[in-house]
């Protein structure tokens, strides 16, 4: 690997570890919450997840223009340009 391939590993790295670090700390407060509890819930009612609304008219035309503004290649471009401001520091 050459020099910025190694720092954007590290970046990486670096990035996954708080990443988990969040998820651990996350799950050590949710254990201990549930410790606490009087009455545990049924793991069903903790393990469901809702689906997702279906988004209509205003809202989903609203949403889409958001989407299409991210991901313009003019932000793009600022967003990796960013991203290589981060990883020289």
């Amino acid at each position: 690997m050459n020099p910025l391939e190694t720092v954007e590993a590290i970046d990486a790295a670096s990035w996954r570890d708080q990443k988990n670090q969040r998820l651990y700390l996350k799950l050590a407060w949710e254990i201990a919450m549930l410790s606490r509890q009087k009455r545990i819930p049924p793991l069903r009612s903790l393990l469901s997840s809702q689906p997702s609304r279906k988004l209509r008219g205003k809202e989903l035309r609203e949403k889409r223009s958001d989407f299409k503004a991210m991901a313009s290649p003019k932000n793009i471009a600022l967003i990796n340009a960013a991203a290589q401001k981060m990883s020289e520091k």
